[in-house]
């Protein structure tokens, strides 16, 4: 009864993530950086592309584009080099792009690897949890496990400017929930505004408001997803992907930036009836990963202690049995006895009543 499936050939098999993988790790590069740059189409000239390089001269883009995690998508000419001749025989400059969803996804695992100096083979079961969590619709489990990936993401990610951090957290949640079921854009405008990120499944599209606390309070938390929900409103976020007929569902995630991960969130999703309009809401509130959080450890029995214990209630239950085994016996000693005693008495009464 087991299901045959289709399980990803081209990664797996070209070696590509390893080479990519040990170029990061001799470089030092802005992983926020990387990624931005590769969610969208990049122009590489012929030149890098075909001239020599030596081994330590060689450009993260060659290294890309030769491992086939870029493809060129079309001839990207100047209009003057077009205008020489109706079809360039020798184009100059070519629009790449990220070749396909499962590199999008491997492209994920090798850039979170990088920036949490971990394997990629540790990273694959969060961001797995993490994508199916929003297939699912489970926006806690979201929130939990994006929490799991910021956590083990190494401090020198974190820029310490306060009008970066926001773009931090919203390029690095736009990486995670991508997956070839998931497509996330961040910075989706509208007539009235821009949300942060948007994530669309084959049913559900979900914008984010990404908000920052610098404490950790209910009353704070409360505030602030009650005023980020005021601005979706107002600015009614992804009306103009309601072509698209698929469920909108604002999503507030609040961010603590004494812990760097998230703290509270909120859905809120409008639609209408025959009544007027219904709005349902769920929320919640996350409790960080910290030290100050962990439960204190459940007492453990050493496996000596254990047989010590056992051999005593053994001992114990036999001594136990013994005695109810002993007044058993002495019981019916006793009654013996007693019936002995009574029949001797009777007898003695039969012959005093002859006399």
């Amino acid at each position: 009864n087991a299901k045959l499936k289709f399980n990803p050939y081209w990664m797996e098999s070209s070696n590509a993530s390893a080479a990519l993988h040990s170029f990061l790790h001799a470089r030092k590069y802005d992983v926020t950086e990387l990624v931005n740059k590769y969610s969208q189409p990049i122009f590489v000239d012929k030149g890098t592309l075909t001239s020599p390089v030596r081994a330590n001269e060689v450009t993260l883009d060659q290294i890309m584009v030769q491992s086939g995690m870029l493809s060129i998508r079309e001839i990207a000419d100047t209009p003057a080099a077009q205008s020489t001749a109706t079809i360039s025989t020798s184009p100059t400059k070519y629009k790449c792009e990220i070749t396909n969803a499962e590199v999008a996804s491997e492209l994920s695992a090798i850039f979170t690897a990088h920036m949490a100096n971990k394997d990629e083979t540790a990273i694959y079961p969060m961001l797995q949890e993490t994508q199916q969590a929003i297939l699912s619709g489970d926006i806690e489990l979201v929130c939990k496990s994006l929490n799991q990936l910021l956590n083990d993401s190494l401090y020198d990610v974190f820029d310490d400017k306060d009008a970066m951090q926001e773009k931090i957290y919203r390029t690095l949640f736009k990486m995670w929930l991508r997956s070839a079921s998931v497509s996330t854009k961040d910075e989706v405008a509208n007539s009235h505004g821009r949300c942060d990120l948007v994530a669309i499944t084959k049913d559900t599209i979900y914008a984010f408001e990404l908000k920052r606390v610098r404490y950790n309070t209910e009353l704070t938390k409360t505030k602030t997803l009650n005023a980020a929900e005021r601005q979706m409103v107002k600015n009614d976020y992804c009306n103009n992907l309601l072509k698209e007929r698929k469920l909108v569902v604002w999503v507030v995630v609040v961010i603590c930036d004494k812990y760097r991960q998230i703290v509270a969130w909120r859905t809120i999703t409008k639609t209408k009836l025959s009544t007027g309009v219904h709005t349902e809401r769920h929320e919640g509130m996350i409790e960080p990963i910290a030290v100050e959080n962990q439960e204190p450890p459940t007492p453990k029995t050493s496996d000596q202690t254990a047989r010590k214990t056992k051999t005593v209630r053994r001992k114990t239950a036999d001594k136990t049995a013994s005695n109810k085994g002993s007044n058993s016996a002495g019981g019916r000693k006793s009654t013996t006895a007693k019936a002995s005693r009574s029949k001797t008495s009777r007898k003695g009464s039969s012959k005093g009543d002859k006399a």
